[in-house]
Order: C-alpha cells, then sequence, then structure tokens
C-alpha cells in the first residue's frame, strides 16, 4: 500500500498450510500498480507584484510571482529576467512546480512578463547663455558660456569657438550631451542639443 503517487511492485508468496500438502505451480506472484498524483488547474494566470513601470534611480530593480496567488501546493520553481538596473525593457520568466511528487500541474508551467525601467527625463530648458554678448579688447581672453544648468549632473556642455583673445566677431556653439544615454533622456530634445551665440570683442583706438 501506499499514500503517494507513484508505481509500485506487489509481491505474494503462497506457503502451504500444513507440511503435508505440496504446492504445484507458481508461488509467487507480482504485480505493477499506480497511485497517479492528483492534477492541478491553474484556471488564472499568476500575479505579478509589478504594476508600472520603475523609474531609473541607479538602484536595482526586481519583479516576482505573488505566491499568495498560486494554488495550494503550487510554487515557484525558477525565475529569470526578473532583476534589472538600467532603463529598459524586460521580460521575466516563471516557471511553476509542485511542492509535492502527489500533485502535478496540468497545463502550462510557465508564465512570462513584460516589464520595464524608465529613463529619467532631463529638464535643459533653463540652458541660456551669460548675459554678456560683448567685450571691449584688452588682450586677454574672453570667454562666453552657458548659465549653470540645474540638470548639471547629468548632462555635459562643450563648446566650439566660445573664447578668443583677438577683436572680431565670432560665433559660439554650447552643445548639450546626456552622461547617461541609456538611463536618461533630454525632456525638450534635440532642439536644445546646440546653442549658438554671436559675440563681438570690439577695438581700442580703431585697432586690433
Amino acid at each position: 500500500e501506499s499514500k503517494d503517487a507513484g508505481t509500485f511492485e506487489a509481491a505474494c508468496v503462497f506457503y502451504p498450510l500444513c507440511d503435508d500438502i505440496t504446492l504445484t505451480g507458481q508461488v509467487f506472484r507480482t504485480l505493477i500498480w499506480e497511485v497517479k498524483p492528483q492534477e492541478i488547474t491553474l484556471t488564472d494566470a499568476p500575479e505579478w507584484d509589478y504594476a508600472e513601470a520603475f523609474d531609473f534611480d541607479g538602484e536595482y530593480h526586481t519583479v516576482n510571482v505573488v505566491e499568495t496567488s498560486l494554488p495550494e501546493h503550487v510554487i515557484v520553481k525558477t525565475v529569470t529576467g526578473n532583476i534589472a538596473k538600467n532603463a529598459g525593457a524586460y521580460q521575466a520568466v516563471a516557471t511553476l512546480a509542485t511542492d509535492s511528487k502527489n500533485y502535478v500541474i496540468a497545463g502550462e508551467t510557465e508564465y512570462t512578463l513584460d516589464w520595464s525601467i524608465g529613463s529619467v527625463t532631463v529638464d535643459v530648458s533653463d540652458a541660456a547663455w551669460q548675459d554678456t554678448t560683448s567685450y571691449v579688447y584688452d588682450g586677454e581672453l574672453k570667454s562666453v558660456k552657458l548659465n549653470e544648468l540645474a540638470a548639471a549632473d547629468y548632462v555635459s556642455v562643450t563648446y566650439e569657438n566660445n573664447s578668443s583673445f583677438n577683436a572680431g566677431q565670432f560665433t559660439a556653439t554650447a552643445t548639450i550631451a546626456l552622461k547617461d544615454a541609456v538611463n536618461n533622456t533630454v525632456e525638450r530634445g534635440i532642439a536644445l542639443h546646440k546653442m549658438i551665440r554671436l559675440v563681438t570683442l570690439g577695438t581700442v583706438n580703431g585697432g586690433y
């Protein structure tokens, strides 16, 4: 006998009741018998502890199956693709199993979840050139720059033609770029990628 599921072999041996009886034929018998596991059907897909996209914050984020949403005797065997740190789209795969050989899942045992981490939107709407637009030549280096950006931790600024010792009119270019283009986006997009300003370095006594 057995209370667990499985395949078993029963054996039976025949003995005479007294010494003056002789048995002929097969006195040893075997029987293969089976207790089938109980089938468990998931009427609904398991729930995940995920409602909406995470925001990138430099930390790892994890999604998992809510175990209380599973029927009795059903457990999560493995979960893959459920941990990430950088912004992007991901797919988690959970494989279910039973906690005993006496039960078996009827039907699907793998369930997927598409989840994501959103990039941080960086606001550079305050990008503007410093007020000075013209200088008087005095032999010293003159430069123009952008005002300090509130998003300075997320962006870098590079300049072209923004400095000169000599008098004249120049076109300065400031290029704003994300330090982490994977996890950040610029709120106002490429329109603020480059900013151009005309700068005049005036002459002294009509000469250079």
